[in-house]
C-alpha cells in the first residue's frame, strides 16, 4: 500500500490522510463491532471505510473531536481491538458519521484490524 498524504476537504473541513481509505461492502460483514468511549458502549450502526490508520463509522451518538475511543471487532473466536481518537463528526440519516484516527503507537493492532477488514473491502470482495 502506497504511503501517500492526501490533502483536501473532508466531511468537516481540511483533511490530511496518510493512507487511502477502502470502502466497505456492509453486506459481507460477518462479525460484530463494539465502540467504547469513557468506559461505556456506544451503539455501532455501520462501518463505512477503513485504512491502516483509521476508519469511518456511523454511531448512534455524537462524540467530540479528540475523544478517545476503543473499537472492537469480534468474529467467531477472533477479537481485535484498536484505540484511536475522533477526528471529525457529521450528522447522517443513520446517526453520526465519525472519523476515527488509530493510535499510531499501536501499529501492530492497527495493521491486524485492517488486514481482518480487507475481506469486506469492495475491491477485495469481487
Amino acid at each position: 500500500m502506497a504511503r501517500d498524504t492526501h490533502f483536501g476537504r473532508g466531511p468537516v473541513g481540511d483533511e490530511r490522510r496518510v493512507y487511502d481509505r477502502q470502502l466497505i461492502n456492509r453486506q459481507l460483514i460477518l462479525g460484530a463491532f463494539v465502540l467504547a468511549h469513557a468506559g461505556r458502549q456506544i451503539k455501532f450502526e455501520a462501518l463505512e471505510d477503513v485504512s491502516i490508520s483509521g476508519v469511518g463509522i456511523i454511531i448512534s451518538e455524537r462524540l467530540n473531536n479528540g475523544d478517545g475511543v476503543e473499537l472492537g471487532y469480534q468474529h467467531e473466536e477472533k477479537t481485535i481491538t484498536v484505540r484511536g481518537k475522533v477526528v471529525w463528526v457529521v450528522d447522517d440519516s443513520l446517526g453520526f458519521r465519525t472519523g476515527i484516527y488509530f493510535d499510531p503507537i499501536n501499529v501492530q493492532d492497527n495493521v491486524t484490524f485492517f488486514m481482518n477488514m480487507r475481506e469486506y473491502v469492495e475491491d477485495f470482495a469481487r
